[in-house]
């Protein structure tokens, strides 16, 4: 920026005077000498011509860097004769100081220092982004009205930190950072710092002033020939200019991110059995307790393992599919009959909730609909035992955490995995008892849950919860009866074989009690004799199937006769009864 200056010409009693000639004006060093004559030239700012006036106002001076102090000197160019050039220095000094400062940050990557990128992200989704707690660089100028680089400027800005998104208020923290302060070493290469640090997550603003110090060096401050507390170049009405060196507005410098996230298991759930939660059968899909899904806790840290308070709203930027996991795929402890670990399969392994809870920390929750279940395999070993046919045991399942990466690929640096409270598992089958009865009452035919207990098969009194259906309804036991080779609904009405005829149909069911239930078949009537094969569809409750053929193999369904007009037995056969290996 240019500048004005008076020039009065005064005469040997200081009393001002006419001049007619050329003057020259140099900007002197005070306090260099004592005489002014012998004050050291900072710069000359050219010349000027009094047309016998005493009073001469020059305009559009210009210095091209900063002084702390200075004075004018001003010489006569030709002076008549051999005489002496007539001389005069301005009385108080005064200040050049920079048009403004600037302020960049950057960085070489989001955890060191480097110009390789600008740090001036301004939302919590622009990029790029930097680390929390890592270094990066801030670099400043003194410039001039041009925006270039001027000499000269040798004080020490203050930095001021503020946050800008999210605000600051009660909920968010500005945090710690580094450094507070910038010192400039009077050339035109301005400050660098590759040591800036910043502990939070977010976006800021710095601005950067001197507080007026520099203009403090002459008498402008203290003489209040500038506006303290200003940094305006524009003149006041008394023609002052602020006394500060500062940035023009605050400078935009951000996006910040958490380093890394650590994950710990806030609650390892707990397997339920899907029998009354008291336990599942092997082949049957089990999942979590209700409440009782596995939770994990996830803290967004700086590099000094600090939690990054601000790590929440639009600036938590993890999102559920960003937890990864594997569901367990064999059991941990149990073993088949073959000496190989039980293997699991997966029915549902949906992505959970994340719950943001403000405060820089998550917590996943998952999902209510996994669910597991255990392989029934089918297949003969060696010696003939089926490999899954063992004793009720405690699962033993662990579910992997492998990974948690947000949308900036900020990753957790510490993985722990939820090993969920265990749930009994038996393995189970279906029976159906044959029965027979007089022709004028009702007949019950027994149904009956079993499981193995490492030995035999023995009744499953807790199982509750298994229903019996003569409908056909869906996640039941499918209670049918043979017509004439084809398998209907036990409700259906059909023909009684092998005696004098009849038909018969169910007419009621009682489910599961303590392991035991029945099918109620209606009595033919008077003279009705024959019987009806009975069948249990497992269509959709295979893990109770049945091995009926002996072969090793548990995948049929479980069938049972029931005779009409039928008093006793043989008087041959002491004792019958179908045997389910």
């Amino acid at each position: 920026m240019d500048f004005t200056v008076d020039l009065v010409h005064l005469n040997q009693n200081g009393t001002p005077q006419n001049f007619d000639g050329e003057v020259a004006l140099e900007l002197v060093e005070p306090d260099s000498a004592a005489a002014c004559a012998e004050l050291a030239t900072l710069a000359n700012l050219g010349s000027a011509v009094f047309n016998d006036q005493e009073r001469l106002t020059v305009t559009g001076l210009t210095h091209g860097d900063a002084i702390p102090a200075a004075q004018i000197r001003v010489t006569e160019v030709n002076p008549p004769g051999n005489s002496d050039p007539q001389q005069g220095c301005s009385s108080d000094p005064f200040t050049i100081r920079p048009h403004h400062l600037s302020l960049t940050a950057s960085q070489g990557d989001w955890e060191s220092p480097g110009t390789d990128q600008t740090l001036d992200a301004g939302s919590a989704t622009e990029g790029p982004v930097h680390k929390a707690g890592h270094p990066f660089t801030l670099q400043g100028e003194a410039l001039n009205e041009g925006g270039d680089p001027v000499t000269g400027f040798d004080e020490t800005g203050v930095l001021d930190w503020s946050l800008a998104d999210p605000p600051h208020e009660p909920d968010h923290v500005l945090g710690d950072y580094v450094p507070d302060a910038a010192g400039f070493p009077g050339d035109a290469s301005g400050f660098r710092t590759d040591s800036a640090e910043y502990s939070e997550v977010g976006v800021l603003e710095l601005t950067l002033t001197d507080e007026g110090n520099f203009a403090a060096r002459s008498d402008d401050r203290s003489a209040g020939h500038c506006v303290t507390g200003s940094s305006s170049n524009t003149p006041d009405g008394e023609g002052r200019y602020g006394c500060r060196s500062a940035t023009e507005g605050p400078a935009t410098v951000g996006r910040f991110v958490p380093a890394d996230f650590s994950q710990t298991v806030s609650d390892p759930g707990r397997w339920e059995g899907r029998c009354s939660g008291v336990f599942s059968y092997l082949g049957q899909p089990f999942g979590y307790a209700p409440g009782r899904e596995p939770e994990l806790a996830i803290e967004a840290r700086n590099a000094e393992g600090g939690t990054t308070a601000n790590y929440t709203g639009p600036f938590a930027q993890l999102e559920p599919a960003d937890v990864a996991r594997t569901p367990p795929g064999e059991d941990g402890s149990q073993e088949g009959r073959d000496g190989a670990p039980l293997e699991v399969d997966t029915v549902a392994f949906e992505a959970g909730d994340l719950t943001d809870n403000g405060d820089g920390t998550l917590t996943y929750t998952f999902s209510v609909d996994d669910e597991l279940a255990y392989v029934r395999d089918l297949d003969r070993d060696d010696d003939g035992a089926i490999d899954t046919r063992v004793a009720p045991f405690q699962a033993d399942l662990t579910v992997s955490v492998d990974a948690v990466e947000d949308a900036d690929g900020v990753t957790a640096t510490s993985l722990e995995d939820p090993h969920p409270e265990s749930a009994e598992i038996r393995f189970g089958r279906l029976g159906l008892e044959n029965a027979h009865g007089p022709e004028l009452a009702s007949l019950d035919v027994p149904v009956r849950a079993e499981h193995f207990d490492g030995e035999r098969f023995a009744g499953n009194g807790a199982d509750d919860c298994t229903s019996l259906s003569r409908s056909g309804a869906a996640d039941a036991v499918r209670l049918e009866l043979d017509d004439g080779g084809t398998w209907v609904d036990a409700g259906t009405e059909v023909d009684l074989v092998g005696g004098t005829g009849g038909t018969t149909e169910g007419t009621g069911v009682s489910g599961l009690d303590a392991g035991q239930g029945a099918l109620t078949l209606a009595a033919p009537g008077e003279g009705s004799t024959g019987y009806v094969d009975l069948r249990a569809n497992l269509a959709d409750l295979p893990w109770l199937r049945v091995d009926r053929d002996g072969d090793g193999s548990f995948t049929e369904h479980p069938q049972a006769r029931a005779t009409f007009g039928r008093y006793r037995g043989d008087d041959r056969i002491l004792y019958w009864q179908e045997v389910f290996p």
